[in-house]
C-alpha cells in the first residue's frame, strides 16, 4: 500500500512497530512520533491490519490532537465530552476476519 501511495505522490508516514497487545504507553509513543513527523500537516489516517492496528490508529487520531491522558476519553468517564475538536479522518482496512 505504501508503494502505491508514494507512486501517486502521496506523502506518508508509516508506523509499523505496533505490538499485538498495545497499551497506553505504546499509543502515547506512536502518537508522539506521528505528531513530530507530521508537524500539523497530515490530514488522514489509514489503518491496515488486524484489530490491534485499527484500535491503535483510532487512539492515535485522538492523541495527536488532544493532550489529556488516553484514559480521560473513556466513555465510562464521559470521555466524549472531552473531545474538543475534530480528529483526523480515518480509513480502516481490516486484514483479518
Amino acid at each position: 500500500m505504501g508503494q502505491l501511495l508514494r507512486a501517486n505522490r502521496v506523502d506518508l508516514i508509516e508506523l509499523t512497530n505496533i505490538s499485538r497487545e498495545p497499551e497506553v504507553p505504546d499509543v502515547d509513543a506512536l502518537a508522539g512520533q506521528l505528531r513530530e513527523l507530521r508537524a500539523g500537516g497530515g490530514d488522514l489516517v489509514i489503518a491496515i491490519g488486524g484489530g490491534s492496528a485499527i484500535d491503535v490508529a483510532k487512539a492515535i487520531r485522538l492523541k495527536v490532537t488532544h493532550a489529556l491522558a488516553l484514559e480521560e476519553y473513556d466513555e465510562l468517564k464521559d470521555g466524549g465530552s472531552r473531545v474538543t475538536h475534530n480528529v483526523p479522518p480515518m480509513i480502516a482496512i481490516p486484514t483479518t476476519m
